[in-house]
């Protein structure tokens, strides 16, 4: 009964429903969130980024939101790579969703194949 409602609750959204703005409007409702997508570390001239179906996100978009999210998966190339700034931590896209207010975390340090994380 639990495991039901559960999935009841739970929203799936793939290629063309997989937007920016859908994510931006209901991220914050739920606990558990999983970005299967694409991503890049970026670098000293470009900003870490999450790729959506029609649009990337930055990682400066990310800290203006507000998440009550209690695990962010993100099954994406180098979310937790991104340019070191002096005494900062990487500016990576797992940065900005734990500023954002998610606690805890799963990312990736290398680029990964599609078909292996699924």
């Amino acid at each position: 009964m639990t495991l039901y409602r559960y999935l009841n609750q739970s929203l799936i959204y793939s290629i063309n429903e997989a937007t920016k703005s859908n994510f931006i409007k209901n991220a914050s409702n739920h606990s558990i969130l999983h970005l299967s997508t694409h991503a890049s570390g970026g670098d000293f001239s470009k900003q870490a980024s999450i790729s959506f179906y029609d649009e990337t996100m930055l990682l400066n978009e990310l800290y203006s939101l507000n998440l009550n999210t209690k695990l962010a998966v993100l099954s994406a190339c180098e979310t937790a790579i991104g340019a070191l700034y002096k005494a900062e931590s990487p500016m990576s896209i797992a940065r900005g969703f734990q500023f954002a207010g998610a606690k805890n975390l799963l990312f990736s340090l290398w680029r990964i194949n599609d078909l292996s994380t699924s």
